[in-house]
């Protein structure tokens, strides 16, 4: 059994250990994704008058360009990055973490990494489109699908979903109360315009959350065995 206390008080040991490492990887990583997160508000502007017509049908061209644009990098480089930056806080237990490790889903396997996960989110959507809650439910349900690959990024989809199936059998629950015990964080880092945040919360989260599926990973310790294996002839 593990609980919210323990879990945060580990991560808080991680942060401590290797703080400015941990939060430069984690700022950098949420800039990019970030960086195309942007839309004209072409609408507000033809409303007010400040552009005619053709402006503003060019704008919304110019918006349906970015929109698909940003899916794109999404599914091809943000997607695979946020499956290696779950490497980078997971290497942390042994201090053998380096910035190369959020490339590594596009140094190994990077198509099965892309295709999993695209998987993952379409089926949250459709799960979504009945209710809000299915969809909500299948997104704690799959919750582990980027670690496990950060692990090994060759593990087949069929594999992936039985194990974090295995893994959140119980646990949706209480991952949940885990992610609302973080909405008083949430709100200081709205308050302080993002710079707590920076600093402090979303390390904090992240590596919270990696450390809930450490304590869930002896469920599904068979997927690793034929690794585990491997080290032990070489050492």
């Amino acid at each position: 059994m593990w609980t919210r206390a323990e879990l945060k008080m580990r991560a808080k040991q991680k942060l401590s250990c290797a703080y400015w490492s941990i939060v430069g990887i984690t700022f950098l990583a949420n800039l990019v994704m970030g960086m195309f997160d942007i839309e004209i508000p072409a609408d507000a502007m033809f409303e007010q008058g400040i552009i005619g017509e053709d402006i503003y049908l060019l704008l919304l061209m110019v918006n349906l360009a970015i929109a698909v644009g940003s899916l794109f990098l999404t599914i091809f480089v943000f997607n695979p990055l946020k499956v290696g930056l779950n490497r980078y806080y997971l290497n942390l237990e042994t201090r053998s973490e380096s910035w190369s490790d959020i490339f590594y889903p596009f140094k190994n396997h990077y198509w099965n990494v892309v295709g999993v996960v695209l998987l993952m989110n379409i089926k949250i959507f459709l799960w979504g489109l009945l209710l809000i809650i299915p969809g909500f439910v299948k997104a704690y349900e799959y919750r582990m699908i980027p670690y496990l690959l950060a692990e090994d990024s060759s593990l087949e989809a069929g594999e992936l979903f039985n194990a974090t199936r295995n893994m959140m059998t119980g646990e949706k629950a209480d991952a949940f109360v885990l992610d609302l015990s973080f909405a008083g964080w949430f709100i200081l880092y709205i308050c302080t315009a993002g710079l707590l945040g920076i600093f402090f919360v979303d390390p904090y989260y992240k590596l919270t959350c990696t450390e809930l599926y450490r304590a869930l990973k002896d469920r599904v310790d068979y997927l690793f065995d034929d690794y585990r294996d491997t080290m032990d002839v070489i050492l």
